[in-house]
């Protein structure tokens, strides 16, 4: 117990040091109105010192079911005790109090008038002896002395106002400016040659998310069902407990960020309703400490110059005083490492259940509900077409030098980018195909222009002196970035890079410019130094590289079998199968090794498989130049093992949405499909495999559903065509909520309106013959099935009404 208070006065030292500092004119004005003005039930605070020298420093009422009370503050700054020394300070507020019980006080608020004392309030920043306690009420006799010292301030404070001490400590405003400054600043990489220089939140487009199993998080309708909007920031500030998932320079760094930022600025802009202090850290970091998470955002705070937070950390955790930002989970290369990272999340979750806590991944950690199965999952959806031309004037606008190259260069951008969500140069991020309206998925073919700009292509256009031609650079990059993924390495010392590309230099007989060739690209932004090691931007640029160079190998073929269960080179895979574009041959030879892992598993299949199902259809969605044939045995074989997925994931939702939980795994692997095969020049393959007479019906209905959301003229023909064949609830229930979605982007005419009518005959059919099972869907209380609900109460109104 001794101990416990110990720590309590601790704590209330530090975080009471600046306050002290302040006179009693600032004490007044900075903390006790304020707090007043915060505490519930409080009203007409009024600030009344010096008016008329009537004894008091404010008046305010409290208010009750029963009565309303008006109370009289009187404030004095440091301690008070009775007898000796601080006599004199007891005879003055007695005398003060003695005064203000004489007169009736002028209030011009709410309660505007002149009104007697009910009680008092003696406040100070300092401590109150027992002595002082006594003396002031028995001298004060009609009316009741409340006394208020630093630690009931401090309680107070905590319970009300939390945030003065956040912002009030100059330590910390010093450590919010630094963190600001940080997570604002965008690097070499980050910026458009040419274009002046631009902060995070000035470039940023927030995308909306989605909450996986939920159809309604991130939709249009997302208010009218009163869900949660699916603006980024705004839900995951909002978010307890969160994972952000997209895949590689998806824009889950620059979301993170911009919830650092947006928490930031709204400390220091004084929002009452903000009470966590941002900290931004990395996955990898949780490893190299003792205490994991905890010890984690220690560190992070006395970088940034937040040593003032450390010494009531463990308070302020417990009291939720904290939103934590971790990045890069992903990034590790083994599973027990990633293994290790959830245990220690999870634990701190546990200990400090109030501390808010988001983590951003990738696809590829969630086709099992294996890591953080307690956390709501979000996905970003794509930007829309006037989300992209947002994007595009924030990177562009301001420019009379370069404004002509900057708009070329943006339209070649334009012509590839496709990934949601990142304002990482407009670059990786969103960008709409041009011709047909629609966003393409060879996120290889994206990087490589990108690439190609930033390595110097149009340094002349650009005014920028490279001495290393930027083909050069990109083959001493693939080189060295193949080499680093055979080593499982992020980094490497300054010798070590020169030497490797000194190596080739000599191989091609040529002089040694490794050293000029590094500093190039460090300028460029595509490699980065911490001082002592160097490594690429992000980890996708290093499988970018070696993808190059895997391509240039010439076996692409045979490694790819060899290596596809292997985590760390997946996206390298992706890659370059991104940059062959051809891949008829490799898609048949993953096809078949899938189908033997398949038939030799024997109960329940592994990680193996379902790995291996998502990359098969990773590397589809990079094949625009593959046969017709081994395109539809790809896309069977990715959908066929995500639909083995969906009983593992069915406890999942069912723990979120309770007896719809079936439902809503189907909800979620339908998404996973889109994002992952959602690409228009599979259209002849989607409808080729939705005739194929083997497919399960809910894989029909997932195959269906990605061709409806890529927004073909003859979707709704196409669903008109699938329905009549649906006989098992879930699917049923899952075309009901995938008409309601497509009805709310587009209402249908002439033919398609034809189709659609046509579809909701059978739904309804399907559902008056299955009362029990639809009874226990209205019975759910999700708002994210309202609509859904009413959707089908009034169907079965119509079927009613027909009989």
């Amino acid at each position: 117990m001794n101990k416990k208070k110990k720590g309590k006065s601790k704590s209330n030292r530090r975080l009471w040091t600046a306050v002290e500092e302040l006179s009693e004119n600032e004490l007044r004005i900075q903390v006790i109105i304020p707090l007043l003005r915060a505490t519930p039930g409080v009203s007409s605070v009024t600030d009344v010192h010096g008016q008329n020298e009537r004894g008091l420093d404010v008046i305010f009422f409290v208010e009750s079911a029963i009565e309303e009370l008006c109370y009289g503050l009187q404030l004095k700054k440091s301690s008070i005790s009775g007898g000796g020394t601080g006599g004199r300070k007891v005879k003055d507020i007695v005398d003060q109090l003695e005064l203000a019980d004489d007169f009736e006080h002028p209030i011009a608020t709410k309660n505007a008038g002149t009104h007697k004392m009910d009680k008092y309030v003696v406040c100070t920043s300092g401590t109150i002896s027992n002595m002082a306690r006594d003396e002031i009420p028995r001298r004060i006799k009609k009316i009741p002395v409340l006394f208020w010292d630093r630690d009931e301030l401090i309680r107070r404070i905590h319970q009300h106002l939390p945030q003065l001490f956040q912002i009030s400590d100059g330590g910390v405003i010093e450590y919010l400016k630094t963190v600001l400054q940080r997570v604002e600043a965008l690097d070499s990489l980050d910026q458009i040659p040419g274009v002046a220089k631009r902060t995070l939140s000035q470039v940023f487009v927030e995308p909306h998310l989605r909450r996986k199993f939920d159809p309604y998080v991130g939709e249009a309708s997302a208010e009218k069902t009163g869900v949660s909007t699916g603006s980024a920031v705004d839900v995951l500030l909002k978010c307890n407990r969160g994972v952000l998932i997209a895949e590689q320079d998806g824009g889950k760094t620059a979301v993170l960020r911009m919830c650092i930022i947006r928490r930031i600025q709204d400390m220091l802009n004084g929002q009452d309703d903000v009470k966590e202090i941002p900290v931004f850290i990395q996955a990898k970091d949780i490893l190299a400490t003792e205490d994991g998470v905890k010890d984690s955002v220690v560190m992070k705070l006395k970088v940034m110059n937040g040593e003032c937070l450390v010494e009531s950390i463990e308070e302020d955790l417990l009291a939720g005083q904290y939103f934590i930002a971790i990045d890069g989970f992903s990034e590790f290369l083994h599973e027990e490492d990633k293994d290790l990272v959830v245990s220690l999340i999870e634990q701190f979750c546990e200990n400090y259940p109030d501390t808010s806590v988001v983590v951003a991944a990738r696809p590829v950690d969630f086709l099992r509900a294996k890591y953080f199965p307690k956390f709501f999952q979000y996905t970003i959806e794509d930007f829309s077409p006037e989300q992209v031309t947002s994007l595009v004037r924030a990177w562009t606008g301001n420019s009379n030098t370069y404004a002509d190259v900057a708009e070329k260069m943006v339209d070649r951008l334009r012509e590839a980018l496709q990934l949601p969500g990142s304002p990482i140069p407009a670059m990786i991020g969103v960008m709409l195909h041009e011709e047909q309206g629609r966003f393409i998925t060879n996120t290889a073919e994206a990087i490589d222009r990108y690439m190609v700009i930033r390595l110097g292509r149009y340094a002349h256009e650009l005014g920028m002196k490279q001495e290393i031609d930027w083909a050069r650079k990109q083959d001493l990059l693939a080189e060295i970035a193949f080499e680093m993924v055979c080593q499982e390495q992020d980094s490497l010392s300054r010798e070590e890079i020169v030497d490797g590309f000194n190596t080739i230099y000599k191989r091609q007989g040529e002089d040694n410019k490794g050293e000029i060739a590094l500093n190039e690209m460090l300028d460029s932004g595509i490699l980065v130094s911490d001082g002592e090691q160097f490594g690429f931007h992000r980890t996708s640029f290093r499988d970018f590289f070696a993808a190059h160079h895997l391509v240039q190998r010439g076996d692409f073929e045979e490694f790819a079998i060899e290596k596809l269960y292997a985590r760390n080179w997946g996206g390298v895979l992706v890659f370059a199968a991104g940059l062959r574009r051809r891949n008829s041959q490799i898609l048949t030879q993953i096809v078949g090794t899938i189908d033997e892992l398949r038939v030799l598993a024997v109960g329940e299949l592994g990680d193996d498989y379902y790995y291996a199902s998502y990359l098969c259809g990773r590397v589809l969605s990079n094949s625009e130049t593959a046969d017709n044939d081994p395109r539809v045995l790809a896309l069977r074989t990715f959908l066929r093992g995500a639909n083995d997925s969906l009983p593992i994931l069915e406890g999942l939702a069912t723990e979120q949405f309770g007896k719809i939980g079936h439902l809503m795994a189907l909800v979620g692997i339908e998404h996973t499909v889109f994002t992952t095969i959602g690409v228009p020049w599979l259209q002849n393959q989607f409808k080729e495999m939705l005739k194929d007479s083997e497919l399960h019906e809910e894989e029909r209905y997932i195959l269906a559903s990605t061709y409806a959301h890529l927004g073909y003229s003859d979707a709704f023909q196409v669903l008109q065509s699938i329905a009549r064949d649906f006989h098992t609830t879930r699917a049923i229930f899952a075309l009901n909520l995938l008409v309601e979605q497509l009805e709310q982007r587009k209402i249908p005419t002439g033919e398609e309106a034809r189709a659609l009518k046509v579809v909701k005959t059978h739904i309804r059919r399907r559902l008056s013959t299955r009362k029990a099972q639809v009874r226990a869907l209205l019975e759910v209380k999700s708002k994210a099935l309202e609509v859904e609900r009413g959707r089908i109460k009034r169907l079965l109104s119509k079927s009613r009404r027909k009989k």
